[in-house]
């Protein structure tokens, strides 16, 4: 199991994304996911540098996709939601990161959501099999509720990234069996994955919706259930930390897998 964060660790923010790799290794952690969910500023000759810093320094670089993405329309839009994508497309491939994670879309005002699952289908298949994270979305007008995201993922070839706060905020997550069952339903519809890429966090539900993220500690779901799923399992996953305390609870949630495979360790001797 690998931990990263969602951005820059804390106490390197000023220092920027290259060091801030650096950081990531000296605080013990494995993996980056580059943010880009306020728009695409980043240049290819920035990607490249931070690209060689996460070869140079091992940590696991992947990237976040703009927002305002939506790939459940119909309309002229349409272009420059693609337009957008292969530009982050571009800028991953530079930065040698993956997944390309995405918000799939929304369902408008007085849209048919069968329909707008349909179309984020089959406008997701212009882009090559297996290059985007298709996340696992908290609102209740997102397209990519937990079944939605199996089913795009099983026709278009892309990947599954499991946010588990926003799963969580539709469905309850309470115990280990019902983080074990969102595995089981994966690898039964979609084959065996050689690897989860996935987001936690803590999550303060309003109105049966996520509504803001909280830190780990006292808050659900329980990264304890995760933790243990996998160690019975033996899934290699990696977790990107997108609470508020980033690699604060990130550490944390790695210490205490690290207690948890000493203790099953122990058990089985």
């Amino acid at each position: 199991m690998k931990f990263g964060v969602a951005g820059i660790p804390l106490d390197y923010k000023s220092q920027g994304t290259v060091k801030g790799i650096k950081g990531i290794v000296e605080l013990g952690l494995d993996a980056l996911e580059y943010p880009m969910g306020r728009g695409i500023r980043l240049k290819p000759e920035t990607a490249w540098n931070i690209g060689e810093s996460g070869k140079t320094h091992g940590v696991d670089l992947s990237l976040h996709a703009p927002y305002y993405l939506n790939f459940a329309v119909s309309d002229a839009s349409l272009t420059k939601w693609n337009r957008a994508l292969h530009q982050t497309l571009e800028l991953a491939c530079c930065m040698n990161a993956s997944p390309t994670v995405i918000h799939p879309g929304w369902v408008s005002h007085g849209e048919n959501r069968a329909v707008c699952l349909k179309n984020t289908i089959e406008n997701l298949q212009e882009f090559p099999a297996g290059t985007i994270g298709i996340e696992t979305m908290g609102k209740l007008n997102a397209i990519g509720h937990f079944d939605e995201v199996i089913e795009i993922c099983a026709t278009t070839g892309h990947v599954p990234v499991m946010d588990f706060a926003h799963i969580h905020s539709l469905h309850p997550l309470h115990s280990i069996n019902d983080f074990l069952l969102l595995f089981e339903k994966i690898e039964s519809n979609l084959g065996h994955q050689n690897h989860f890429h996935t987001h936690f966090t803590g999550v303060e539900i309003k109105n049966g919706e996520e509504k803001k993220h909280l830190p780990i500690e006292g808050n659900e779901p329980c990264f304890c259930y995760l933790a243990e799923a996998c160690i019975e399992t033996g899934y290699d996953v990696t977790v990107i930390c997108e609470s508020p305390e980033l690699d604060r609870d990130a550490r944390k949630m790695k210490a205490l897998y690290s207690s948890l495979v000493s203790d099953s360790s122990e058990r089985s001797q």
